[in-house]
């Protein structure tokens, strides 16, 4: 908590506290008037943007599925010397690893089985309390290995997403 900063002035009566409530309201109101004002004003712009930005969201995501499919189509030639992007003239594409994710080994094990077989291999040291449930990020921390994991029925999965960022420094084309 931040430290208490110095008041303008001391309230000495009841009748002054009176007061600097009605003054509190008073500003409260017109402080949440202002508000409203610049909220309408904020909803009236998005209204006026929002056609044009929908048409552009959608445009990007096109060109971004035909670089994808492209890219996917000519893994072999885009990806030589073990580079996983491509330089273009305007930007990169290419795949990057994402986030490891804790996945069921296979559709015989649940999410239920594998708390039980975790708390039998390794007691409380991946659940969570008060209700028990499996710590997935102290898991992935802890860096157990696969034959480890998938005794508990569990792996670690760590897809590749493919990317397009556009080079943004400003050019003639630009609007």
């Amino acid at each position: 908590m931040a430290r208490p900063r110095n008041p303008k002035g001391v309230l000495d009566s009841i009748d002054e506290c009176q007061e600097a409530m009605r003054c509190l309201k008073l500003a409260v109101i017109q402080q949440e008037h202002l508000e409203g004002m610049r909220d309408k004003k904020i909803a009236a712009i998005t209204e006026e943007y929002a056609p044009g930005i929908a048409v552009e969201v959608g445009y990007r995501a096109d060109l971004e599925l035909q670089l994808q499919n492209y890219y996917m189509a000519h893994l072999e030639e885009v990806e030589k010397d073990g580079k996983k992007s491509v330089q273009l003239t305007h930007g990169v594409i290419g795949r990057r690893l994402g986030n490891p994710a804790l996945k069921l080994v296979n559709r015989s094990w649940t999410w239920e089985s594998v708390l039980a077989k975790v708390r039998e291999k390794f007691g409380g040291k991946f659940i969570r309390k008060p209700d028990p449930e499996l710590d997935k990020a102290a898991i992935k921390k802890a860096n157990l290995p696969a034959d480890e994991l998938k005794a508990c029925g569990l792996k670690i999965q760590q897809d590749e997403d493919f990317y397009a960022d556009p080079d943004r420094t400003p050019t003639t084309e630009a609007t």
